[in-house]
């Protein structure tokens, strides 16, 4: 069986049943479910991380696998977290910059299709892959917290008034694919985070797509 991250959270739940059979026929020790979700919990960040370094998303990457290594550490050898998080943090800033380099298309598989005129996506500890197809696309908002939002927008079609996309990724990173002839308005605003804008604006009177947000502790990433 090919393991992707769709069924991530089947195995997981296979292997918490499996435990708790495990426990009820004797054949291991009692133990406690919220103290090792408590202890290893960052696992899904370092998890993710390591899924956008693959895919090329090297800023996400970084950014996602050493808050998940930052929190792992400190619950496995009873650390101070937030003695730590500020020296941490200015060096994956460093490292983050050192890295800089503009994101080609990143060949993916798209696990939903849809023809909304207007987004509402919000991940939090997952993963969202999303093709849209709309024929009067108007934007919408765009939220992850310690989780990945990748949108294709390659094939839609924006309304007349143009399009204004709100992205926020707080602990997490946004993808958007954006449609070719198109005039790209970046105004987002990184806090310790990156927002990188690859797309090339049409020379023509092409529509607008304007995006808007934060990247706090996370990125924003838009290409064509």
């Amino acid at each position: 069986m090919q393991v992707n991250r769709q069924s991530l959270p089947g195995l997981l739940l296979v292997g918490f049943g499996l435990l708790f059979l495990a426990e009820q026929l004797g054949l291991i020790a009692s133990f406690d479910l919220g103290e090792i979700i408590g202890t290893y919990w960052p696992i899904i960040l370092i998890y993710f991380g390591i899924r956008s370094l693959q895919q090329g998303r090297t800023n996400s990457g970084l950014i996602l696998s050493t808050i998940g290594l930052f929190f792992l550490a400190s619950t496995l050898f009873n650390v101070n977290v937030w003695n730590l998080f500020w020296p941490l943090l200015l060096i994956g800033a460093g490292f983050m910059l050192i890295t800089k380099r503009p994101i080609g298309v990143v060949g993916t598989t798209i696990s939903k299709i849809s023809q909304q005129d207007t987004l509402n996506e919000s991940v939090s500890f997952g993963s969202l892959e999303k093709k849209i197809e709309s024929s009067q696309f108007n934007g919408g908002r765009v939220d992850a917290s310690f989780g990945s939002v990748e949108l294709d927008l390659s094939s839609v079609k924006i309304a007349d008034a143009g399009a204004e996309i709100i992205a926020n990724s707080s602990f997490g990173s946004i993808e958007l694919k954006m449609p070719q002839n198109v005039r790209v308005e970046s105004l987002g605003t990184p806090t310790l985070g990156s927002w990188e804008n690859h797309a090339a604006t049409a020379t023509n009177d092409g529509p607008t797509i304007t995006v808007r947000g934060t990247a706090t502790f996370g990125s924003v990433e838009i290409h064509q």
